[in-house]
């Protein structure tokens, strides 16, 4: 007995030929892609839209068309791009790039770098063309070292049913008790998710951090990204160092095979091991009474030489320890005599605004003093500058 679609000596012939189908329709497409690229130009030049007494050519395409409004845009910035790739005209009429990939590919290539952009695309995925594109300018070669690409929100718009939303509600009353304030919404879907992801932590596994991570820098453009369920997103220098702060080190993963290191933790787990059953096993921030998702972090950062003396370690929760890295919350000190201080809270400017303007010398003693204790300069100046008193550009 034969499988479905198959001679009786095996081979194949159904999924071939709609494989061949498939791929004919696709052909065609690209073609008539093309030769719309072209009448597009032309319907441009006759300014076709004024004889339906429309308004512009993007009118003309939503109501004749059917195309929406960004893709009629996007319809009209490739067929006039295309006037200067004839190459890339071509490949887009024989099926050799679909109309994805060329309308990516327009947004870097010029008429010297076309051929080059042409062959580096053949069979990459519209996905690795968009990354691509996204680290270059126009007129940059794909071997030109990229730029890097800015970690930025994530827009997540959901509809929940009733009584979905009345347990988001609950969840959030329950997480915003625990950790002592209200949570605004990214510290409480970060909440969530470090509830899921964390793995059960017995109490013999102290020593093992939340975290293994693999720190993956472009080598084109040094952007630091994490993976999340199979994709690789931008993130910022303050999320880099709040993971990088307790975490299992893997080394690199851009060589074809491991380094040759065993897997090393960012602390010791004797040392984090210490440091969890001195602070009780619970955030030390005053005002958080989380006991979950909990992380070792230095107060002296470890990129200004900070070490992993354990009077200057102490227990924060994921969200305390983001926030702080962010610069909305400045903790220092030892583990002994440990001061948390919120700049955004309305009662401390308020008690700043009494002391009195500080002079050029003392917003410099300032900065200092944070970049000791483990700020970047960047997050010393942003975290000065949101005292009303101490403007940003003093700061500089």
């Amino acid at each position: 007995m034969t499988g479905h679609g198959s001679n009786e000596d095996g081979s194949n012939t159904e999924w071939e030929a709609v494989h061949a189908a498939l791929m004919s329709i696709a052909r065609r497409r690209g073609a008539l892609d093309a030769e719309e690229a072209r009448l597009l130009r032309r319907a441009e030049d006759v300014q076709i839209w004024l004889r339906f007494g429309m308004v512009s050519p993007l009118d003309y395409l939503e109501r004749k068309l059917g195309y929406a409004p960004h893709t009629a845009n996007e319809r009209l910035r490739v067929a006039s791009a295309l006037a200067d790739l004839p190459e890339m005209e071509r490949a887009l009429e024989t099926g050799e790039l679909c109309f994805s990939a060329v309308r990516e590919l327009t947004r870097v290539a010029t008429e010297d770098g076309e051929a080059a952009w042409i062959t580096w695309a053949a069979g990459k995925s519209v996905r690795e063309i968009e990354q691509k594109v996204a680290t270059h300018d126009p007129g940059d070669l794909p071997t030109d070292l990229g730029k890097p690409v800015e970690a930025q929100s994530h827009r997540v718009s959901i509809e929940l049913p009733p009584e979905t939303y009345a347990r988001w509600r609950q969840a959030i009353a329950i997480l915003s008790d625990e950790h002592g304030r209200r949570l605004d919404l990214p510290s409480f879907v970060g909440a969530l998710l470090d509830a899921a992801l964390d793995q059960k932590v017995a109490d013999g596994d102290l020593g093992r951090a939340r975290y293994q991570i693999a720190i993956t820098r472009c080598a084109e453009c040094r952007q630091a990204t994490q993976e999340g369920g199979g994709v690789q997103v931008a993130i910022g220098p303050d999320a880099l160092a709040c993971a990088s702060c307790d975490a299992v080190e893997i080394g690199s993963i851009d060589g074809d095979g491991p380094d040759g290191q065993l897997a090393t933790q960012t602390i010791p787990p004797r040392i984090r091991r210490f440091v969890m059953h001195r602070d009780g096993r619970k955030c030390r921030v005053p005002g958080c009474r989380s006991a979950k998702h909990l992380d070792v972090h230095h107060l002296h950062h470890r990129e200004h030489g900070g070490d992993h003396e354990p009077s200057l370690l102490v227990t924060m929760c994921g969200s305390c320890h983001a926030a702080h890295h962010r610069g909305d919350l400045i903790v220092r000190g030892t583990a002994q005599d440990l001061v948390v201080e919120r700049p955004n809270d309305p009662d401390v400017r308020a008690r700043r605004s009494h002391v009195g303007s500080p002079t050029r010398g003392e917003r410099e003693d300032a900065k200092l003093a944070l970049v000791t204790l483990g700020f970047t300069p960047a997050l010393a100046r942003d975290a000065l500058a949101r005292v009303p008193d101490v403007p940003a550009r003093s700061l500089e």
